[in-house]
């Protein structure tokens, strides 16, 4: 059976929450649906159209980098064009580690760069949220320096602040008790690592649902562990790869996953997957109906579709939706 040709449309995520009213859009665009918010993230700064945000009420923009005295770069880069309506966040932290955040939250003059310079971005963009993307923390004292910055942030945000964790069980194990930083965040974002972060020359579907009893990165393994550090379930949302990431196997005839494969992978948008999605690609997925995979030959495809999707979403009601990248030049 070939698979369905309604994949998700680029790489990571939708948030469904309620709020009321919601923002004005065009005659042509209905905007999200009443009580819902509907938080997508861009990779591209190019202008975004209308037709690629129609439904979504947030756009979280690419990170934004910092300079070595914790100032915002390449503002000039950034455009404020979006539809009317559409509520924007920066994203912030790609560029950290943890020396640099010790460093930045033991400086007044470091953080008060920081914060000023975060301000006037967002003013330049219009932004009124902001995106901490903390997923490379792996110790408790990361996490308090981490809570130091979403204190210094919290007053310019007028809309959601989010925070991105790692997606690892051992480190956000190494984090420890998340009941404090979840108290200053609106939203905890669990970004299930995708396939090309993995280096095994072997194929690797996307984040199942609850993986072999070996595989800690499972979507169900990962928010035991969140909920068992304290972070809230109302609070946490998890994203979904929507990207399909391609493999060439060692062999045609071992096509389950986990076989040889050569190493890399190549990320496949969804217009490329629709067109190159056969009747001659096979389609098979795990027996609780998600992580999906496709072969031909010696491609190897794995991906996400309606069907698993909904299946996590079902299964795991700490979501309030699901979530969904996207770049707009791939969307029609």
């Amino acid at each position: 059976m070939p698979p369905h040709n309604t994949m998700w449309g680029a790489m990571l995520t939708i948030l469904f929450l309620a709020i009321s009213p919601g923002p004005a859009y065009s005659q042509g665009c209905a905007g999200p649906a009443d009580g819902q918010t509907l938080i997508c993230y861009t990779e591209s700064w190019s202008p975004v159209e209308e037709a690629s945000t129609c439904g979504c009420s947030h756009l979280v923009l690419p990170p934004i980098q910092l300079d070595n005295t914790f100032s915002v770069i390449d503002v000039e880069s950034v455009s404020a064009e979006s539809p009317a309506g559409l509520r924007r966040a920066l994203s912030i932290g790609s560029d950290l580690a943890s020396g640099r955040l010790a460093q930045l939250v033991t400086s007044s003059t470091d953080l008060d760069n920081l914060v000023d310079s975060v301000k006037q971005t967002m003013k330049d963009v219009a932004a009124e949220g902001v995106e901490v993307d903390a997923s490379w923390i792996s110790s408790s004292k990361d996490k308090r320096n981490l809570e130091k910055l979403l204190k210094a942030l919290s007053p310019l945000t007028t809309d959601q602040l989010l925070v991105r964790l790692p997606a690892e069980a051992n480190q956000l194990t190494a984090i420890g008790d998340l009941s404090d930083l979840s108290q200053l965040t609106d939203r905890l974002i669990l970004a299930t690592p995708p396939a090309e972060s993995r280096d095994r020359p072997e194929t690797a579907q996307l984040a199942p649902l609850m993986g072999d009893g070996a595989q800690a990165e499972s979507v169900d393994a990962l928010l035991d562990v969140l909920i068992s550090l304290g972070a809230p379930a109302e609070k946490l949302v998890m994203t979904i790869p929507s990207y399909g990431y391609m493999y060439q196997l060692q062999q045609t005839h071992v096509t389950s996953p986990g076989s040889p494969a050569l190493p890399g992978t190549e990320k496949l948008s969804r217009k490329e997957m629709c067109n190159m999605f056969t009747p001659d690609w096979l389609e098979d997925r795990n027996d609780d109906m998600t992580a999906p995979y496709a072969y031909h030959y010696l491609s190897w495809v794995a991906y996400e579709d309606e069907l698993s999707v909904a299946v996590k979403v079902r299964r795991e009601s700490v979501t309030n939706g699901m979530v969904c990248l996207f770049e707009s030049q791939l969307l029609a």
